[in-house]
């Protein structure tokens, strides 16, 4: 196999959790020979004459800077120098083994058994990742030697005793994804924070505290799982960070999940979106919103009034919830808005207390990222009974159709 100069990474998602005895988890990255670029840090003047936004994975193909490779979530690297041909002659370069905790216990929450979920980052040749056991690492990409780790800073009797409308488990909130913007990384954490770090030395610069803390004044008499298991989404040009208001939770005692926009220089509050109608509910909560949305592909102001009349019942009161999708939310920077996910609503496999398409579960939003006004919704899962959500990932694209040009 040739290797000079340069590499192209390849890092699989490992999690040896269920796996015994063994007792660490490892990242490889596998080296094939390409010609090495610096990659500038990803910064909020990379703008072509469309005003399309381009970050330095788009530029160049060299970093895999977000969850999934760019702003549009498409998953696909552009880079020409692994293909079919060759793509037998890479080979394991190094493996890192992720140190096993000393005990069982971070700030008074459990750790033991948990591994690695996340997706790694690659950005200017540094790869970064957080484990299920508080920790966040960097790694030298062409050696596979830390170059920083990072413990979250966590203390489970401070969470209890804040008194907030959150469920404090037992163990850690799992990290599934990090987010990169302007050299530096945002980190969830519980009990529903968002914890900010430099990328080149690791130490903390700030932490949004308490995102869940929605009462009843907000319309929430349940609890919230924690926080996003995934980092959030920046919108670059309007300086919008976009959280979600915890998971939801499978069981009746569920928070009224909402989504959030924080000012990125700040971190003050600038909006938040509710899922569903406030504890209590609100019999004209989907007929309010008809008129921008479809269910199933019809518009929902042409379906009959009475199938929307009364749609999540009592709503928190009886435990039914939505909450914020998992995975990479999308921006389109162009025109501002921001494309979410939601989950199913819950109870997944009980809708007693739940009588209607439940509106805006199961569904995908557009929202704008500035003040979070709706723009237009869609449910793809109506009155969910079999945990089917409407999460994970979308992709924007730009495609043919009708001789047309289309976002």
């Amino acid at each position: 196999m040739l290797i000079e100069k340069g590499i192209v990474y390849f890092i699989p998602k490992i999690n040896y959790v269920n796996l015994k005895p063994l007792t660490s988890i490892v990242l490889l990255l596998f080296i094939l020979v390409i010609p090495f670029h610096y990659v500038p840090i990803i910064s909020s003047q990379n703008w072509n004459e469309a005003g399309y936004y381009i970050d330095a994975a788009e530029d160049y193909g060299y970093d895999w800077s977000h969850l999934n490779y760019n702003t549009f979530a498409t998953n696909h690297n552009p880079q020409q120098k692994i293909h079919q041909h060759n793509i037998d002659n890479l080979e394991i370069k190094w493996i890192f083994p992720i140190p096993e905790p000393h005990n069982n216990s971070l700030g008074g929450y459990n750790i033991a058994g948990q591994g690695e979920v996340s997706s790694p980052l690659l950005i200017n040749g540094t790869v970064f990742f957080a484990t299920a056991q508080g920790k966040i690492f960097a790694l030298n990409a062409k050696t596979g030697n830390p170059i920083w780790i990072h413990t979250l800073d966590l203390d489970r009797q401070r969470d209890e005793q804040a008194n907030l409308p959150i469920f404090i488990g037992k163990g850690i909130t799992h990290v599934h994804g990090l987010t990169y913007y302007d050299g530096q990384l945002y980190v969830p954490s519980p009990p529903c924070d968002i914890v900010i770090l430099d990328s080149i030395s690791g130490e903390i610069t700030r932490r949004i505290r308490d995102i869940c803390d929605v009462g009843e004044s907000l319309g929430n008499t349940g609890q919230y799982k924690g926080p996003q298991s995934y980092g959030p989404t920046i919108s670059k040009r309007n300086n919008v960070m976009i959280v979600s208001g915890g998971s939801v939770d499978e069981t009746n005692r569920g928070g009224r999940g909402f989504f959030a926009g924080y000012n990125l220089t700040t971190g003050d509050l600038l909006w938040r979106f509710f899922v569903l109608p406030p504890s209590g509910g609100d019999s004209n909560w989907a007929l309010i919103h008809a008129d921008r949305g479809w269910i199933r592909g019809v518009r929902a102001s042409d379906l009959p009034r009475e199938s929307l009349l009364n749609d999540w019942g009592e709503a928190g009161k009886l435990g039914s919830q939505a909450g914020p999708n998992r995975g990479q939310w999308i921006i389109d920077e162009e025109s501002g808005i921001v494309y979410v996910g939601t989950t199913h609503a819950a109870p997944a496999s009980n809708a007693t207390n739940r009588p209607g398409p439940n509106v805006f579960a199961g569904s995908i939003l557009a929202l704008n990222s500035t003040n979070g006004k709706l723009v237009w919704w869609h449910q793809l899962v109506p009155h969910d009974l079999s945990d089917w959500d409407c999460n994970w990932n979308m992709i924007l694209a730009r495609i043919e159709f009708s001789s047309e040009t289309k976002k």
